[in-house]
């Protein structure tokens, strides 16, 4: 069979084809030039490494083209927030602390009454529901019962995790 295709290469005065060689794809390096452009200047960086991609807090190829592109992306024109109108990490983590504390223990206070007196662990949304409704006389300690949530799920996970006396004694 072999014969007989290169019979018909040569009775119609073809040559048989040859495999393509592959050539070797130039990757793009970094251009120092594209941060002076103006449609980049203000979000492009240049990368470490001379070798390596730009970026914008996204990884994209080294080539024009894929930087007009990712300019037009929807995740290139998501708004930053301005660091201006940012909260100081110390004073939300000060806020952050005050709130959570109290939740966290008014969380497993609630899981460590239901274990100790052997209540159903269905009854912890409503018990929840009273509390909230009897309003602390502390602004604060108000505004973060509201943010408390305990369903029956998270009750038996407290109590399997933290186990009943040790919760008991933490209550007091």
């Amino acid at each position: 069979m072999a014969d007989s295709e290169f019979s018909d290469y040569e009775s119609e005065g073809r040559a048989p084809k040859k495999p393509k060689i592959k050539t070797k794809k130039y990757k793009q390096k970094f251009r120092a030039e594209w941060t002076k452009d103006p449609a980049f200047k203000h979000w492009l960086v240049a990368p470490k490494n001379a070798n390596d991609e730009p970026s914008c807090c996204k990884k994209i190829s080294c080539s024009k083209t894929a930087l007009k592109r990712h300019r037009e992306s929807a995740h290139h024109k998501q708004p930053f927030p301005n660091p201006s109108n940012q909260v100081s990490i110390q004073v939300s983590l000060q806020k952050q602390e005050n709130t959570s504390s109290y939740k966290e223990t008014t969380t497993v206070q609630l899981a460590a009454f239901i274990a100790e007196h052997n209540l159903p662990l269905t009854i912890s949304p409503f018990l929840l529901d009273l509390l909230k409704s009897r309003a602390p006389q502390n602004i604060q300690e108000a505004k973060s019962l509201q943010e408390v949530k305990l369903g029956s799920t998270k009750c038996t996970n407290i109590i399997r995790q933290g186990g009943r006396t040790f919760l008991c004694e933490g209550i007091g």
